[in-house]
């Protein structure tokens, strides 16, 4: 499976990437959205991940989900702010895929974040809460 992006998808990830003062993959990719509450992590979780990454291997985050996660970016992002770089809204899939081929690696709960990145050939790590891993 691939996804086929134009341009304009490449320009939305290279402004957040920009806007954050990051390179492409010199960062990682955390999508906070889940249509179901119970897999989605909370912010405390959201940015202990993000200090460890920043402090073990120096690789900042860039924090992702819809516009109805809007205040679970912003919480997570007040308890990390040296770490977490950037917030981010894609607009459409194509463009939340950019920013996955930009990144170093995603990290996901189970769900179809995952799917986009294996189409943009991104390693991913997904974050299972209540699904049980076996079945994936």
């Amino acid at each position: 499976m691939t996804l086929r992006l134009a341009p304009q998808h490449d320009a939305y990830a290279d402004e957040i990437i920009g806007q954050a003062h990051l390179e492409a993959k010199r960062f990682v990719l955390f999508n906070a959205s889940s249509e179901r509450p119970e897999s989605r992590w909370t912010p405390e979780a959201i940015a202990q991940t993000a200090l460890g990454l920043e402090k073990l291997f120096d690789l900042p985050m860039i924090l992702c989900g819809v516009q109805s996660d809007r205040k679970l970016l912003r919480a997570t992002h007040q308890l990390a702010p040296s770490a977490i770089c950037a917030l981010a809204e894609p607009p459409g899939i194509l463009d939340f895929a950019a920013l996955v081929r930009h990144s170093r690696f995603l990290m996901c709960g189970d769900g179809s974040p995952m799917h986009i990145a294996a189409a943009m050939k991104t390693p991913v790590f997904v974050l299972f809460s209540t699904t049980d891993p076996r079945i994936w």
